[in-house]
């Protein structure tokens, strides 16, 4: 891309990816001197929603399993430190998505810490899901509750 070229970059549900210092460096060079940068992600909301709260139980079971790690919320300081001057507005929006079996087999697949197909852990990984899945399913689909944020600010 040509430098100063956009007006806003985002980083959507791939901060916590990036090497911090090499990201800075690259969206300043196609940025406009005006323009913002924007951290948005989605997390579940499962304080009123059982099959959230089940399925998230459930998944996280996986990740400290495989990997040996808990799950975190996003790391707050590091956006903080992003940020011109630790500045940057914060903007929350509440949403709904309804997923059939083979959306949410899909959704879980996708996860970094899911087995992999030819992993001698796939098929009760899944199994899991549809067990899930069938407890709280009406009409074969499951509804999840998100909340998205978005952060937007200079760099």
């Amino acid at each position: 891309m040509p430098e100063n070229s956009v007006d806003i970059v985002f980083a959507v549900q791939s901060f916590h990816w990036f090497d911090k210092q090499k990201l800075k460096q690259e969206v300043n060079k196609i940025l406009q001197s005006n323009g913002d940068f924007a951290i948005v992600w989605n997390d579940w909301e499962d304080e009123n929603n059982e099959f959230s709260k089940e399925y998230f139980k459930y998944i996280s079971s996986w990740n400290t399993k495989l990997t040996g790690k808990t799950y975190q919320h996003k790391n707050v300081d590091d956006r903080k430190k992003f940020f011109k001057n630790s500045e940057y507005k914060t903007y929350t929006f509440i949403h709904s998505k309804d997923y059939t079996i083979d959306m949410l087999i899909g959704l879980s697949k996708s996860l970094s810490y899911a087995p992999k197909e030819d992993s001698e852990y796939y098929d009760e990984f899944i199994n899991g899901i549809i067990t899930i899945f069938n407890k709280y399913k009406k009409d074969d689909i499951v509804r999840f509750d998100f909340h998205t944020e978005m952060f937007i600010g200079k760099i």
